[in-house]
């Protein structure tokens, strides 16, 4: 019972920081990166070469991250300034006159997509400027594609966090086991999506959200029954399947729906070319790397080459490039120095100990129902899904064998409840705030986040108990 005191205490520290005290992300990590060091130090195994091995981790996962951070900045500001944004935000609403629609579009098929063919937090870098540019509030922006995107994160990145995070497992299985999980999450998502619109900027009519109930049916069936039709083929196949399908089969309906109102819409895809050019080249790297034997490029590389060969090729664009490095600069110090933070106190937290000795007091009768939160929580202390099952799927593992429950199930629920941890991940809260300009907003967006968050791990959590129970 110590340990455990002891191994939550940082965390507890961090929550209270952010949403109690409403501290700065940078300072309340900078604290429980003391506390961390200093109990790791006293009272588990952090010695001295294990608080370098963890600084150096630190700092490379900081690069990953903010690498593709300060590429999404500079992205944003080109399709900015080149109007690419206002052209992708006319077809938008030409395809969807409805706001709460619009935001499905976007923070659910688009977002999902995004997260299939890159990951990394990519989605709501690059999809919170287009809500924006629809007109809702940047906070809105940033909450909707985590949101939207969560039930997918399992087979983000070609499936990284299955593939990478279960490495040693049989991920066919896992597979199997994810997908009723991201089926009934992906369908439920859109109705969760138009009544937070319908609520927070239309003002809330029950008669409206009735009306937009069968768009939102249609949404979650032609994404989610995806999971379950492609599940056969493995995460690096299923999620990036289901996203591309699920996509063209809405655009083809909002069309139809269109020419039968009699709106006439046309796309100017040379003004919003560079988001087509990123969406191709992002999917063509992840299938070229996992079939091609091509080198595995960053979404970092790919956003900057795409920024750089339009910044190049538009006069406008390359008399303001030196002003856009100067904004890149300005806006990228202060995110970039928490990021390191943040990765350093993870991998102390990693490395002493204290995460496991959080896991094991999770081995009891409640075991399925606490199993999607035990992986949430590995997310929020390790900043990514994948890393959480990397750490926690042993412990997950072992906790299913001595309670005599499917191992298998066990896992897909870790892997599920680490992809709803997104929502609340700092590095992914820091990154999307930093996009909109939001000073000081990961902590806004952390309050924001955290009870939709625990409402989709209760009801993860009721699944696995249903599906213990078979």
């Amino acid at each position: 019972m110590k340990l455990l005191l002891w191994s939550i205490f940082p965390v507890t520290v961090l929550l209270a920081l952010l949403l109690v005290f409403r501290r700065p992300l940078w300072l309340a990590t900078l604290m429980a990166s003391l506390l961390t060091w200093i109990i790791g130090t006293r009272v588990f195994l952090l010695d001295i070469p294990r608080t370098f091995d963890g600084i150096e981790r630190g700092l490379q996962y900081a690069w990953r991250i903010g690498t593709i951070l300060v590429a999404a900045l500079l992205f944003s500001d080109v399709v900015r300034k080149r109007g690419s944004l206002t052209s992708l935000d006319r077809v938008i609403r030409d395809l969807a006159p409805e706001p709460s629609m619009q935001v499905v579009l976007v923070a659910y098929f688009f977002a999902s997509f995004l997260e299939c063919a890159a990951g990394f937090g990519t989605p709501a870098l690059l999809m919170a400027p287009v809500l924006v540019s629809l007109g809702f509030s940047p906070v809105q922006s940033a909450v909707w594609p985590l949101l939207g995107s969560v039930a997918i994160i399992p087979f983000g990145a070609m499936g990284v966090p299955t593939v990478i995070g279960f490495e040693g497992y049989a991920i066919q299985p896992i597979t199997e086991n994810l997908a009723p999980l991201m089926f009934v999450l992906a369908f439920l998502i859109p109705s969760g999506l138009i009544y937070r619109v319908q609520k927070d900027r239309l003002g809330w009519n029950y008669s409206a959200f009735l009306s937009r109930m069968p768009m939102a049916i249609l949404s979650g069936i032609f994404l989610a029954t995806g999971f379950l039709a492609f599940s056969g083929w493995g995460p690096e196949l299923c999620g990036i399947c289901a996203s591309v399908i699920g996509t063209i089969l809405i655009l083809s309906v909002l069309a139809l729906r269109a020419r039968h109102e009699g709106r006439e819409f046309s796309v100017d895809w040379i003004k919003i070319a560079p988001f087509w050019t990123v969406a191709i080249a992002l999917l063509a790297s992840r299938l070229g790397a996992r079939y091609g034997g091509w080198p595995n490029v960053s979404p970092a590389v790919i956003l900057a080459v795409v920024s750089g060969v339009f910044i190049g090729t538009s006069r406008g664009l390359t008399k303001q490039f030196p002003t856009i490095l100067k904004k890149l600069f300005k806006s990228s110090v202060r995110p970039l120095v928490t990021l390191v933070l943040i990765c350093v106190f993870v991998q102390w937290a990693q490395l002493s100990g204290m995460i496991e000795a959080i896991a094991w007091p999770f081995r009891n009768r409640a075991f399925s129902f606490l199993a999607p939160f035990l992986g949430a929580f590995g997310t929020l202390s390790a900043g990514s899904s994948t890393i959480s099952n990397m750490l926690l799927a042993p412990i997950q593992s072992a906790n299913a064998t001595v309670l005599g429950l499917p191992v298998f199930e066990a896992l897909a629920l870790q892997g599920m409840g680490s992809a709803i941890g997104v929502m609340i991940s700092p590095p992914t809260l820091l990154g999307v705030a930093t996009v909109l300009g939001l000073k000081d907003g990961e902590r806004l967006l952390l309050r924001k986040n955290f009870w939709p968050c625990i409402i989709l791990l209760a009801w993860t959590g009721v699944l696995g108990v249903f599906l213990g129970s078979r």
